[in-house]
């Protein structure tokens, strides 16, 4: 989890890459191999900007 940390992103970005989608049903593996996969996948993208990060960008 640090190396994407280390690339940008926030950890209370990370909180809806992991828990926003349901579990497959049925769960055909471990809950930590999903969320691995979850986490995998968001690594291919820029980290999300947060409105916080920019005070002067109007909102």
């Amino acid at each position: 989890m640090n190396v994407i940390l280390e690339a940008g992103w926030r950890a209370e970005r990370l909180g809806p890459v992991i828990a926003d989608r349901r579990l497959p049903h049925p769960v055909r593996t471990t809950v930590g191999a999903i969320i691995a996969a979850r986490l995998c996948a968001a690594q291919a993208f820029p980290p999300p900007a947060l409105a916080d990060d920019h005070p002067d960008t109007p909102a």
